[in-house]
């Protein structure tokens, strides 16, 4: 593995990237309040509850980094070593460091329990699908440009990618 570490960070930074700019995305787009917006026992202040910030709710991206970063290297180490028996401590480690930041990202007033979900379901599925991705025996990964024209009427030019189970 040490002759590759090159290539496993820039897997990293591949996976990591990903995971942020679907946030910035979905974060971007969605105006979900944060749980804190809603309460009214005057704990928190009325500026910190009409923030900007507080309308970025959905998903949770601490959970999709951590997950994503977790999974990433459970899967790498799981390629390189099949029949590790560390396997059996690798992937519920892998599992358990999300989870515990969801748990705490929920107790600080930050997420739902829908957040958390959706942050860690993304973060794990790039954490596997983007070194599956770059495996060079996978002769089920297709990539190619493609042109088509929208429901609506409108052209576009895109990459597709094909992976087939």
């Amino acid at each position: 593995m040490n002759n590759h570490s090159g290539q496993f960070l820039g897997l990293y930074l591949k996976t990591l990237a990903t995971t942020a700019t679907m946030y910035s995305l979905t974060a971007g787009l969605l105006n979900r309040s944060r749980p804190y917006v809603y309460d009214d026992s005057r704990e928190t202040s009325i500026e910190k509850r009409k923030k900007n910030n507080g309308q970025r709710s959905f998903y949770a991206g601490h959970v999709a980094a951590s997950a994503s970063a977790t999974f990433l290297t459970a899967k790498i180490y799981s390629d390189y070593h099949p029949e590790a028996s560390a396997k059996a401590w690798i992937w519920p480690g892998a599992a358990a460091i999300p989870a515990r930041v969801s748990y705490l990202r929920i107790e600080a007033e930050q997420h739902f329990l829908t957040d958390v979900t959706m942050g860690y379901i993304v973060g794990a599925a790039t954490g596997i699908i983007i070194p599956e991705l770059h495996k060079n025996d996978n002769e089920n990964l297709q990539i190619y440009p493609t042109t088509g024209m929208s429901f609506n009427g409108d052209e576009y030019n895109a990459m597709a990618i094909s992976l087939h189970f």
